[in-house]
């Protein structure tokens, strides 16, 4: 079978782009926040498998349900082949680190269809675990980042199903109260970040930049939000956008 030359323009879908814009943008951030200094060469190699890891993952995002067999073939090796390449550079920098980078792309191919909050999340949470392996510099307060955006995949949940609700399906909250729910998550990992956050060694300014952040995004979507249609995506956009300068905020305030 031939494989034929992919319509790159794909590429600059805004969901697609989005996710490369994520991952490189985190692991920039991971890098510039590492406690502990790499060559340049390795610094080099980590941020080119970030690069690649990005297209790999806004490659696997280009196809089509009415695709062509050979331009599906092409899609689907360009995803393997930066994802290969993306992994044996991490390897060489660090093996173990290259092991969860290939975790972190299975993962988050698997569920890039299905489920594209989640696998946007997880890249968020993992990614910096990832680049501070590949440094040897891996501290547990890293650990912070999976219960936090957990817990920000729980309260877009409620936000949604405010909105959105299967026809045919009695509800068992109403819409105003999955509302108020997501807003108690939001708070909930508030204070989950700064009790943390004060039992252990983290730069203050930034500690009190994530909650304000996190307690700001609660009135935004009470303004901006709806639950008669058309505005899920704004209220998304703040809870997202907030629980993302929060663990930027975190990532700088333990570096």
């Amino acid at each position: 079978m031939q494989t034929s030359i992919p319509d790159l323009s794909r590429l600059t879908r805004p969901r697609t782009l989005a996710q490369g814009v994520m991952v490189l943008g985190i692991t920039i951030v991971s890098i510039l926040t590492m406690p502990s200094d790499l060559s340049g060469g390795d610094i080099t190699m980590v941020f080119i498998a970030g690069t690649l890891t990005a297209l790999s993952l806004m490659a696997a995002l280009s196809t089509d349900i009415d695709d062509a067999a050979d331009i599906l073939l092409t899609w689907r090796l360009a995803a393997f082949g930066s994802a290969i390449i993306a992994v044996a550079l991490s390897i060489v920098v660090t093996p173990l680190s290259g092991l969860i980078l290939g975790a972190i792309i299975t993962l988050t191919s698997w569920l890039l269809t299905p489920q594209p909050l989640a696998a946007r999340l997880i890249l968020l949470a993992l990614i910096p675990s990832w680049v501070w392996i590949a440094g040897e510099c891996w501290g547990w307060q890293l650990l912070m980042l999976i219960p936090l955006l957990v817990l920000g995949l729980l309260a877009l949940a409620q936000l949604r199903d405010a909105e959105a609700w299967p026809d045919g399906t009695e509800r068992i909250m109403s819409a105003r109260a999955h509302r108020y729910a997501g807003w108690l998550i939001i708070a909930l990992a508030g204070v989950l970040i700064m009790i943390v956050g004060l039992l252990s060694d983290v730069h203050k300014p930034y500690l009190a930049l994530a909650g304000v952040v996190l307690a700001m995004a609660i009135p935004l979507e009470a303004g901006f939000g709806s639950t008669d249609g058309g505005m899920s995506k704004t209220s998304h956009r703040i809870v997202i956008s907030a629980f993302v300068v929060a663990s930027v905020s975190w990532l700088i305030g333990i570096a």
